[in-house]
């Protein structure tokens, strides 16, 4: 277990690739999808859309760089273009949120970019099942595995939350392994969201609301 671990690490750092991190903090006793009516409830989207949108706008801002940077490279006009791809089974009930997360974005822009530059740098989103890898080829779920290890070291620092975890203790060894430094020198940019509160008003508000459309 110790070499595994060590391998998975020198893997996560030995490969040319950059990690970048929104956090959204959201507070489930807060989600309208919890409270009021449950017919308005399929009128709202759930946290990974706004999370999403705002991943999408800081995204584009180290792909604007990576443009810049090739064209003064190579001194020549550069196309890059970014396919996004997330670990998501047809059964992910978020599913539908991030398509249209990623489609508005496409459509109508990012809280920074307009639309025209957003259509220059991102290409497709596409959802990769489990029924699609480890099954038959040499695909494996692997790679999915290692995003997830690096997405809750990074969720655990980032929020202050379960830090305790983050060493790694293997049994029979002594000095636990610490994997913060290696996912931190990969990490090119980071943000924390806030989601918005309901309280109880609001809430009778919208329910008005939806009762007199």
């Amino acid at each position: 277990m110790n070499n595994f671990f060590n391998d998975v690490l020198n893997t996560i750092s030995s490969l040319p690739f950059v990690v970048q991190v929104t956090g959204l903090k959201s507070n489930p006793r807060h989600n309208i999808r919890q409270h009021g009516n449950r017919d308005f409830k399929s009128f709202v989207y759930f946290p990974p859309y706004i999370a999403l949108r705002e991943h999408l706008d800081l995204m584009a801002v180290y792909l604007l760089d990576l443009h810049h940077s090739a064209k003064t490279r190579y001194n020549k006009q550069s196309k890059c273009i970014t396919k996004l791809r997330y670990d998501g089974d047809v059964g992910l009930e978020e599913r539908d949120d991030l398509k249209e997360a990623y489609h508005h974005v496409i459509t109508l822009g990012t809280k920074h970019f307009r639309p025209e530059i957003i259509k220059t740098l991102f290409d497709e989103i596409r959802f990769i099942g489990k029924q699609e890898v480890a099954q038959t080829g040499p695909i494996t779920h692997a790679g999915s595995e290692i995003i997830d290890f690096i997405t809750t070291i990074a969720a655990r620092n980032m929020w202050g939350l379960e830090t305790n975890k983050i060493p790694i203790n293997v049994p029979n060894h002594a000095n636990p392994i610490d994997p913060l430094p290696v996912i931190n020198s990969k990490i090119v940019n980071q943000q924390k969201i806030s989601s918005f509160s309901i309280n109880k008003k609001v809430i009778q508000l919208l329910n008005y609301l939806f009762y007199t459309l």
